[in-house]
């Protein structure tokens, strides 16, 4: 996971981090002392380092390597769903979920 944002989001869910990389700019920000707690292991990386191994090509400063969550399969008789696919930057699936859950979808389905 890339971005504060949906490593945020992760952490309020319970999921569980078990690594967390920042960017050496922002390891001192009291900000992100609530995503470093609940990590097993978190590194502060330097930004040419951080930039190498961000699966973006803007990354924001904050990676996750998160267990993958585990919900009840939706099986479309209820509700409607969001299918999403092809998406390249992380935060725009953190916000099509944050406006699904908002506007009351039953699931959110990525490809």
């Amino acid at each position: 996971m890339d971005g504060a944002r949906l490593v945020g989001d992760l952490v309020r869910w319970q999921v569980t981090i078990h690594d967390l990389y920042l960017n050496r700019s922002v390891a001192a920000d009291e900000a992100f002392e609530a995503l470093i707690a609940p990590a097993r292991r978190a590194f502060v990386l330097d930004d040419e380092v951080f930039a190498s191994v961000a699966p973006t090509r803007s990354p924001q400063d904050v990676l996750a390597v998160a267990e993958e969550p585990r919900w009840p399969r939706w099986s479309g008789e209820r509700g409607c769903g969001v299918w999403l696919d092809g998406l390249q930057d992380p935060g725009n699936v953190g916000a099509v979920v944050r406006a699904a859950a908002g506007l009351g979808a039953a699931s959110v389905l990525l490809g």
